[in-house]
């Protein structure tokens, strides 16, 4: 199975030991990931029509030093699941996933037809937070 994250820290977080996780329970599992810290659905969009190699390639949780274009990786493999998010300090708000949400969709669909699609969810802010964008 081939899983591509478009992602930020928190696709980071999440697929650095996935490939160990999946092969300890037998299953085979190509995990790569597109990573830019703190990268919005927004910026995702942006970058998938601007075609710039913005993105740190990270293969099985190891990064390769590699920097690529999300259409030239969606294009690259026949995906099985292509995983994406919104930036933390965004995915509280519900405006800021649409339109971008929506053309991302569109173009894994196009670009990868066979993908099934997932959103990974973060959480919200603790109460006490002292991150800037909590008071919004």
């Amino acid at each position: 199975m081939k899983l591509l994250a478009v992602g930020n820290s928190f696709s980071q977080d999440a697929t650095t030991f996935l490939h160990q996780t999946a092969a300890a329970q037998g299953v085979d599992l190509e995990v790569t990931n597109l990573y830019i810290g703190g990268c919005s659905l927004e910026r995702h969009y942006q970058n998938l029509l601007s075609g710039k190699s913005e993105y740190a390639l990270q293969l099985n949780g190891q990064p390769t030093g590699e920097m690529v274009s999300l259409p030239d990786m969606l294009r690259a493999e026949k995906w099985d699941w292509i995983v994406t998010q919104q930036a933390s300090h965004d995915s509280g708000w519900a405006d800021t996933y649409e339109p971008f949400l929506s053309y991302l969709i569109n173009a894994f669909y196009e670009m990868a037809s066979t993908a099934k699609l997932a959103l990974q969810e973060t959480w919200a802010y603790e109460i006490t937070s002292n991150h800037a964008c909590f008071p919004r």
